[in-house]
């Protein structure tokens, strides 16, 4: 018991902040520059939740679902298992759980009633932590790197994508009951993120334990005003 205790956090990482830094690079090299068009794409979508607008809500909806499954999906197979997995035993985990996200989302997605009246607090909450995960990080990455392939771009890092489907959820308009079933996985993965983050003694832990505490509050919001 007394060998346990001598342990620290960073004695279970099997990998440098260096080597971690390379999967974003290779990742977003890989695919250049669909992560720019991507996150283009995910701004128009919360443009579209945040006009407010009877019209586009059902369109916004449909979108939002769609490109959540397909962002998880994508993740979990070109990077998780592609590239973070061989160097980490929870990657592995991280890759089951985000494909049964996916199919999660897709039968909440199926069988979501439709809220017409949403909660304001809800999509300022909602719609600043997809700010946070379209918009941040990569600039984040740009001010260390010097370089936009650098940096960790929405559905092309776990972090950012995570961070930024946490806000779509919440603008979605699902129950409390579903939408505390569907952030179990990312939350768990930003916990496990942020404490990796410290070990290196990145500040960007701090923005996710805010992005966490900020889902939880909007969680505990009324998802129709």
């Amino acid at each position: 018991m007394e060998t346990w205790t001598t342990y620290r956090l960073q004695d279970f990482l099997l990998f440098s902040e260096r080597v971690y830094r390379r999967l974003f690079e290779a990742q977003n090299e890989a695919w250049w520059p669909l992560p720019i068009i991507m996150t283009i794409i995910g701004l128009a979508i919360l443009a579209v939740w945040l006009i407010r607008s009877s019209k586009t809500i059902d369109t916004a909806r449909q979108m939002s679902w769609g490109l959540m499954i397909a962002t998880i999906v994508f993740v979990a197979v070109t990077f998780l298992r592609s590239r973070y997995a061989p160097i980490s035993p929870i990657a592995s985990v991280g890759y089951w759980a985000f494909l049964g996200e996916a199919v999660l989302l897709a039968f909440v997605g199926a069988t979501a009633e439709p809220v017409n009246h949403r909660s304001r607090a809800r999509l300022m909450v909602g719609g600043s932590l997809a700010a946070i995960g379209l918009l941040a990080y990569p600039a984040i990455g740009y001010s260390r790197s010097r370089a936009l392939t650098g940096a960790e771009w929405f559905a092309f890092a776990p972090d950012p994508t995570m961070v930024a489907l946490l806000g779509l959820f919440l603008m979605a308009g699902a129950c409390r009951l579903r939408l505390a079933i569907l952030m179990i996985v990312p939350i768990v993965w930003l916990i496990f993120s942020a404490l990796t983050l410290r070990v290196f003694g990145d500040p960007v832990s701090w923005l996710l334990f805010g992005a966490i505490a900020l889902a939880v509050l909007g969680c505990l919001l009324p998802a129709q005003r």
